[in-house]
């Protein structure tokens, strides 16, 4: 039996090929998208990533073109909030510089970039909040132990201090951490990594802990106070590349260390901090500070009277009291 096909019936004929071929195609990206969504899914609920999902993501997205992941790319936006796409655009991002083989998802976050920007989106406090706590709470996603300086370095090349269009903080290093960069002084190992956000209301986050509302428990400032004046810049130099880091200036530290009985280690930290600042810390500052406690602290002009000495031995022995 003959069978023959005129021109027109051809091209229809091979019209529809292409539109089965594309709808396959839509099928595929769709449980691209799925797989996607659920990882998601799961850090909005858990805040958890693992490094097999990220290595499963990538080897579907390295088999994709650059136009299937701006597709998928779009989609994702347009299905989540924007702070989920943010947040998981910056999180995917930094996985993508954990492992050298993962240039599908590298590629796929400058697509999900590249649309945010479309859209003209900012990072905003949602995202911001969710890359830190992602990763000050589950430091074994970077590897290695908390708090070590590979972590850090991590930590301000992934989730940005600073937020761009507006040039200010949008988090601040504190703890064991700034006391080392302040002083220059390594007294010890650091267990974890503490940031306070400043996004909103003051956010204090550890990889233990996350208080919304304080610092420590200890004092009660507005972002804009902490802004304009408890924030000190330091440079800080790890594996051939130099940081400039905002950190808690001195007086913030010291206060959050000994207006609440200090621990020992905490204890390291307020001689450390006397012995090389208390000649010329700001004492109006110290004021203000104290007065904006919310731990009980009622003995300001005592600790006032012992700073105002001026001398770090006599301080350290006034302060022998509060411990």
């Amino acid at each position: 039996m003959n069978f023959s096909l005129t021109l027109g019936q051809s091209q229809r004929l091979e019209q529809r090929v292409v539109q089965l071929l594309k709808l396959e195609l839509r099928q595929e990206l769709r449980l691209v998208l799925e797989q996607i969504l659920k990882i998601l899914q799961r850090l909005v609920q858990k805040w958890e990533i693992s490094m097999e999902a990220v290595g499963a993501l990538n080897e579907t997205m390295v088999e994709l073109s650059w136009e299937d992941r701006q597709d998928i790319a779009h989609e994702l936006v347009r299905r989540s909030n924007t702070w989920e796409s943010e947040a998981l655009q910056s999180i995917l991002h930094f996985a993508g510089r954990q492992d050298t083989e993962f240039l599908g998802i590298r590629n796929f976050t400058l697509a999900i970039r590249d649309k945010l920007e479309l859209r003209h989106v900012h990072l905003q406090r949602q995202a911001v909040t969710f890359g830190l706590r992602l990763i000050l709470k589950r430091p074994e996603f970077m590897g290695g132990q908390p708090g070590e300086p590979k972590n850090l370095a991590d930590l301000l090349e992934s989730v940005p201090q600073k937020d761009e269009p507006r040039d200010r903080y949008e988090w601040i290093l504190a703890g064991g951490w700034a006391v080392e960069l302040l002083t220059g002084e390594h007294l010890r190992s650091h267990h974890d990594l503490d940031a306070v956000l400043l996004t909103g209301e003051p956010l204090y986050l550890d990889c233990d802990v996350v208080h919304t509302q304080d610092y420590f428990g200890v004092l009660s400032c507005t972002s804009r106070f902490i802004r304009g004046s408890c924030v000190q810049e330091c440079g800080w130099e790890y594996e051939g590349n130099t940081y400039t880091v905002g950190v808690l200036c001195p007086e913030f530290l010291f206060l959050s260390k000994i207006l609440c009985p200090p621990r020992s280690q905490d204890w390291d930290d307020v001689e450390l901090l006397v012995a090389r600042f208390s000649s010329d810390w700001d004492l109006d500052l110290i004021g203000k500070l104290i007065a904006r406690n919310n731990c009980g602290f009622t003995q300001t002009r005592a600790l006032l009277r012992i700073l105002r000495t001026r001398d770090p031995k006599s301080i350290i022995q006034g302060l022998a009291r509060f411990r």
